[in-house]
């Protein structure tokens, strides 16, 4: 005797899906991922690399004041900020977004 396919499955209820979703918007929110700050970048040659030195400069093309950086994860460009200083240590304060979101309504 062949089973009714209602028989095989739980069909969830409107609430559950949606407490279901939540959920896993929130366990998306709690991945911890790498964050990149990248200050600036330039093109040379790979006989200039191999010449590299102890003390050498190598120029990036930005104005040193205020120095804007790019926040990036997985490869993608999450937002810009301007370097600071916190309490002798190296920070970011973001000044910009991209426009990004996690499947929430705005």
């Amino acid at each position: 005797m062949e089973k009714n396919k209602s028989d095989q499955f739980s069909i969830p209820t409107e609430g559950t899906v949606e407490n279901s979703l939540d959920k896993s918007k929130q366990l998306l929110k709690e991945i911890v991922v790498p964050l990149s700050v990248q200050l600036g970048q330039t093109k040379i040659s790979i006989k200039e690399i191999g010449q590299f030195k102890i003390g050498d400069i190598i120029e990036l093309h930005k104005k040193e004041s205020p120095v804007l950086v790019e926040l990036w994860s997985q490869e993608k460009l999450l937002a810009m900020g301007e370097l600071v200083n916190i309490e002798g240590e190296l920070g970011v304060r973001v000044i910009d977004l991209v426009s990004f979101n996690l499947g929430e309504k705005e």
